[in-house]
């Protein structure tokens, strides 16, 4: 299920699926369900793998790992679209053909960057996390992350909030988990556009053709 969060000053996370979802998530082609096919849920979770990145118990905003980024991302390509990964994670997704993908992912990044940015969360059937923002700007967490950079935030709520979502939260409120991701995500969406740094560009050319 996919579940848009709204941070509001009513000091709560506003919930909208279903239909409603939908058409706000049109602009991004959906980019959310081109990554995550529909699914039975496992009888059993699957096992967790040690986490690649080290999540402190700190405030340093942990980091992300373009390893796992482009391994990921590589399994869903296809001929009419790549993806563009950024240093702090978010990946821009390119629809083909396209000349300058590279200007395209910063264009589209830097249409995105607002603080109040809301976005779309989506589970898959292995226990990531897909966290998708306006046009197409998406950031994946793996299983093996999510439970702990769910504490995280939840220790660093104050460093992840808009300047209107401090001044208008309660102070002990408390974001859903899954919008405690959201919200990292989105700090690193904006300091991505901030320092516009490119990492990889996975081309739709590069796609294995399936047998």
């Amino acid at each position: 299920m996919r579940t848009l969060f709204l941070l509001t000053s009513q000091d709560q996370s506003s919930r909208v699926a279903g239909g409603i979802a939908v058409v706000l998530a049109a602009s991004v082609g959906l980019a959310v369900a081109l990554l995550v096919p529909e699914k039975k849920q496992p009888d059993c979770a699957a096992p967790v793998e040690e986490t690649a990145v080290r999540i402190d118990e700190g405030n340093l905003m942990p980091e992300s790992d373009p390893r796992g980024l482009v391994d990921f991302y590589s399994r869903h390509l296809t001929p009419q679209r790549s993806f563009v990964i950024f240093r702090n994670g978010s990946v821009v997704l390119i629809a083909e053909p396209c000349e300058d993908p590279l200007g395209k992912a910063r264009e589209i990044l830097d249409r995105c960057a607002e603080p109040d940015a809301r976005f779309l969360t989506e589970h898959t059937g292995e226990g990531d996390l897909i966290v998708t923002f306006r046009e197409a700007v998406l950031h994946w967490t793996p299983q093996a992350e999510v439970e702990p950079l769910q504490k995280w935030a939840s220790k660093n709520l104050g460093g992840l909030l808009s300047d209107s979502e401090r001044a208008s939260g309660k102070p002990d409120w408390m974001p859903p988990a899954d919008a405690r991701l959201g919200l990292i995500a989105r700090k690193r969406m904006l300091e991505d556009a901030k320092e516009s740094k490119i990492v990889k560009v996975i081309r739709a050319k590069q796609a294995v053709p399936s047998e």
